[in-house]
């Protein structure tokens, strides 16, 4: 068998193969060309080729992710999830400057997310999603700029969910359920015009809900369910044009149901049951065209009947 010549991305590969691979098999080694490698692919079309993309997810890998891996100066591409991997994500991996693309979702990571992922300035999608993560979110991860995608869910982070995140003019699409972050709702992230699903259930969130998020125009799911919430329902919700699904069950909230919540003419699924809210139910929500599933059980002061008919 002929022994290629490995340049210098692969060599680093070739180091790391073992800790990163554990229990899973890769075919990386010297006789076989770093282009058929699993998973990897490769720029050629410069002087000296650089590897762009490691994608090894759902490959049964078992390792642990390698702080060398920070030095594939040219990676745009860094998908490792559902997998089994184990550790922390080193912060070295926060010097891959041409990173686009980050997903470590649904392994048995540890540790703290590293500030100095803040530096990534080009990427889009960061995804840690259904790891076993603590401590606070970064306050760093507000400069990301290009980013259209956060996932932190399901982990075990603590502390409040950072203002600055309000900073991320692209971003699309906001997980921070099933953690344990504290505080109240950053007012800052009623500034994120291009959002589109905005998920923070499942926590241990206090306080109102701003009415700035009645400015996220392109918003079509919001999810605030099982948290401590308290006060009204903004009534500037229903400014909400494209918003397609509203979850609210399972807080403090108080007060009316506001009639402005039957404007949203594309709301499709709307619970708000286990709640403490009163007053009579607008009966103008039954005449939404797209409405299909409403929840109101739990809220004994309200009154008047449920527009579908049904009880509550």
């Amino acid at each position: 068998m002929t022994r290629h010549n490995q340049f210098g991305d692969a060599a680093i590969l070739l180091n790391v193969r073992n800790i990163l691979a554990g229990d899973g098999t890769l075919n990386w080694n010297a006789h076989v060309p770093v282009t058929e490698w699993d998973g990897i692919r490769v720029d050629a079309t410069g002087p000296r080729p650089r590897v762009t993309e490691v994608s090894l997810g759902n490959r049964q890998l078992s390792g642990t992710i390698p702080a060398d891996l920070g030095r594939l100066g040219r990676l745009e591409r860094l998908h490792l999830d559902f997998n089994d991997l184990t550790g922390i994500i080193p912060p070295a991996i926060g010097r891959l400057t041409n990173l686009k693309g980050l997903q470590l979702s649904f392994n048995r990571l540890t540790g703290t997310i590293p500030p100095a992922l803040g530096g990534l300035s080009q990427l889009q999608e960061l995804d840690l999603v259904g790891n076993r993560l603590t401590g606070v979110i970064p306050v760093t991860l507000g400069r990301l700029a290009r980013l259209n995608l956060l996932g932190l869910s399901k982990n075990g982070l603590t502390g409040e969910i950072p203002g600055v995140l309000g900073n991320l003019a692209n971003l699309g699409t906001l997980f921070v359920s099933e953690t344990e972050v504290t505080g109240g709702i950053p007012s800052e992230l009623g500034r994120l015009a291009r959002m589109e699903v905005l998920d923070l259930s499942n926590n241990q969130l206090t306080g109102d809900m701003p009415a700035s998020l009645g400015r996220l125009a392109s918003l079509q799911m919001l999810d605030l369910s099982n948290n401590w919430l308290t006060g009204g329902i903004p009534a500037e919700l229903g400014n909400l044009s494209n918003l397609e699904e509203l979850l609210l069950s399972g807080n403090q909230l108080t007060g009316a149901i506001p009639d402005a919540l039957c404007r949203t003419r594309k709301l499709r699924i709307l619970d708000i049951s286990i709640n403490q809210l009163s007053g009579e139910i607008p009966y103008a929500l039954g005449r939404l065209p797209e409405l299909e599933y409403l929840e109101l059980y739990g809220n004994p002061q309200l009154t008047g009947e449920h527009p579908f008919g049904i009880e509550y």
